[in-house]
């Protein structure tokens, strides 16, 4: 057989030697032929590879066709009708695992639908066909009644749907979280298109639904957030705020609305404290205290951790206090030149309430205090003159009158004062005529001064001064007759007689 295609290509050889060629190109035509005659095999191999790679590239594509997609429910319902010639044992074995493949496969659908209805080729495409194309596998095996085969593959295809399934929860966080962050920062397209997926895997969740609806709205919020950034910068913060109020009622949960709103808030309460401030001052230095103090106290309420109002609050009151002691000090001042020493007094224990330190002030009210007690005792020795009449009050009237005189840069008042007493003390030394009448028959004693004696008619001389006179008479009751006698009074007469009888019973 080895010797037989040596021939034939000795033929072969023999034949293309015998090719009507040129003189001058034998040389080249030996060299081929004995090339030939060693590999001949060679070359017939690769005729034969070139032939097989023609077929398999060109010829064989067109005549194969493609299996067909087929519904696997409808598969199995075909595949159940065909008979089946196999001994009865082993038609049980088949109808076993064939009632498995079943059982399992119809879990594969359910999972293949819950799946399907959440858009599992949006987030798991590629697991998800790797899981179908494992039961398209199995599929295979159940047409060919390999039912063992087939339970294994549509097993494993639910294990892997079973997987993907148990990725639901993990997968919707984490198109949910992207889709908020994208909210937040403003990517209106890439927040729609994952809070979508997000709401196909839970098309219930309240949270993601909300997510989604401020997603749908954000350009309108964008809007409203722009044109008060425009008014921030233009110092009109009242019509920025309104405008952030807008967009949040829009979505009140959007973070740049909060964000621009506290930002707004920040200028508007800077813009309102600056004023308080500013009004605060320009009221202190006008002297006007209450306004200032209130513009202050505006200001601490706006910003209460600031210490800034609550020292100008302390200068304030301390200069509204100055203000007020100053203008105190100045009345009570007019009031001892007037010598109303009751409200100078009042005054001065006023500024001593605001503070009592100040040493003017006490010696004022001191100094007030005892012009107060002298001016009430020159008054009382002036509107009740009887009393000098008793040493006691003569003599304690004389020296107030001395302590009265002894004051410096007197006033009228007190000159007037002095003048009335020392003018009153004078008189009292004075007698002045009194004329008493009797009956001849009674015993007039005048107390202090002792008996008169019985008579009808008595001229006396006596001070100023309150005198008590007495009449006695054997078997009459006695009398009794005050009589006070004042500088410059008139006349007086007085009758001393003792007229009511005694009864013996």
């Amino acid at each position: 057989m080895s010797k037989k295609p040596e021939n034939d290509n000795k033929c072969f050889v023999s034949n293309d030697v015998s090719l009507n060629l040129s003189p001058e190109r034998k040389p080249v035509v030996a060299v081929l032929s004995s090339w030939l005659s060693k590999r001949y095999l060679v070359v017939i191999a690769l005729l034969i590879l070139l032939s097989v790679l023609y077929i398999v590239v060109f010829t064989l594509p067109k005549n194969v066709q493609l299996p067909q997609q087929v519904n696997t429910e409808d598969f199995i319902k075909e595949e159940m009708k065909k008979p089946i010639n196999v001994s009865p044992w082993q038609e049980a074995q088949l109808a076993k695992n064939r009632k498995s493949a079943q059982d399992i496969l119809s879990k594969v659908l359910k999972k293949q639908k819950i799946l399907e209805d959440k858009q599992v080729k949006i987030w798991a495409k590629e697991d998800f066909l790797d899981a179908i194309s494992v039961a398209e596998s199995g599929d295979v095996h159940y047409r060919l009644q390999e039912f063992e085969q087939a339970l294994n593959n549509y097993q494993l295809t639910l294990k892997q749907l079973q997987l993907i399934e148990d990725r639901l929860e993990s997968t919707f966080n984490q198109y949910y979280q992207s889709g908020v962050i994208a909210l937040e920062e403003s990517n209106q397209q890439l927040a729609i298109s994952e809070l979508t997926v997000a709401l196909n895997i839970k098309p219930d969740d309240e949270q993601a639904l909300i997510a989604i609806k401020r997603s749908e709205v954000l350009q309108d919020v964008i809007k409203f957030v722009d044109k008060s950034t425009v008014l921030i910068a233009e110092q009109q913060f009242d019509a920025a705020k309104d405008k952030l109020l807008q967009a949040k009622k829009i979505d009140g949960r959007s973070a740049l609305v909060k964000q621009q709103l506290n930002l707004v808030n920040e200028k508007i309460i800077e813009r309102n404290y600056s004023r308080s401030m500013s009004q605060g001052y320009m009221h202190l230095n006008k002297q006007e205290y209450t306004q200032a103090l209130q513009y202050f106290s505006t200001a601490k309420k706006i910003k209460p951790t600031v210490t800034d109002p609550t020292k100008a609050i302390t200068e304030t009151k301390n200069k509204q206090k100055q203000s007020i002691i100053a203008l105190k000090t100045q009345q009570a001042k007019k009031d001892e030149l007037t010598e109303s020493w009751p409200k100078a007094i009042v005054l001065y224990e006023q500024i001593l309430a605001l503070d009592n330190t100040l040493m003017s002030a006490r010696i004022g009210l001191i100094r007030t205090q005892s012009r107060d007690k002298l001016d009430i005792e020159l008054n009382n020795i002036i509107n009740q003159p009887q009393r000098l009449t008793n040493s006691g009050v003569y003599l304690q009237a004389t020296k107030t009158l001395k302590d009265a005189k002894q004051i410096k840069n007197t006033k009228s008042k007190l000159n007037q004062q002095i003048t009335s007493i020392s003018r009153l003390l004078q008189q009292l030394t004075i007698p002045i005529p009194l004329f008493i009448t009797s009956d001849n028959q009674t015993q007039v004693t005048l107390n202090r001064f002792g008996e008169l004696g019985n008579f009808t008619n008595k001229e006396l001389q006596l001070k100023p001064g309150e005198y008590t006179f007495v009449g006695s008479r054997n078997g009459y009751r006695d009398v009794r007759h005050k009589v006070t006698i004042m500088p410059n009074s008139p006349q007086h007469t007085i009758e001393i007689s003792c007229r009511e009888k005694v009864s013996n019973g």
